[in-house]
């Protein structure tokens, strides 16, 4: 069919207004997240978020500080990396609204260092993961192949390793 100038423009319209940001009890709601945004929702697809690559890399580069600093320091270095995601960045820190379907802009100050504070904590635990990964093998490892024959290799030629972590 035809589509008439009329239509256009009622079209454009509505889809402009969806874009306002409407507040909400916490925040205001976002229709889409910009690149340097954090977002915080459950889900691995989130990781690759542009913004939450940055998040990570502002994680990795204050860890080592942040791992042997006191409490009082710590608590100054995870206001430094909200600062940094908001002003030196220019990021926003989202949340997913359950129940409007939705993203909330996080805007208490208080509520995004203590984010940011368990994101250190479960970096730490993820690293010790990792590290306990690669020092030890599987308990299974033990009983592969007892039958005699060679493990098979995986597609890139190599021999698949005994540990089957996914870091």
């Amino acid at each position: 069919g035809t589509v008439s100038v009329d239509d256009h423009n009622n079209n454009s319209g509505r889809r402009s207004n969806s874009l306002v940001h409407v507040p909400s009890s916490t925040g205001t709601t976002v229709e889409c997240p910009f690149l340097n945004d954090v977002i915080f929702r459950s889900g691995l697809s989130y990781m690759c978020h542009p913004g939450n690559v940055m998040f990570r890399g502002l994680l990795e580069e204050y860890f080592e500080e942040h791992s042997l600093a006191s409490q009082e320091d710590k608590v100054e270095i995870t206001w430094r990396v909200v600062k940094d995601v908001l002003e030196r960045k220019g990021g926003r820190f989202l949340i997913w609204d359950k129940h409007g379907g939705g993203w909330t802009h996080l805007q208490d100050r208080n509520q995004l260092r203590a984010k940011v504070a368990v994101c250190f904590k479960l970096y730490k635990k993820q690293l010790k993961a990792q590290s306990n990964c690669q020092v030890t093998e599987c308990s299974t490892y033990k009983f592969e192949r007892q039958d005699g024959r060679k493990r098979k290799r995986g597609s890139d030629g190599e021999e698949s390793e005994g540990c089957a972590c996914s870091f």
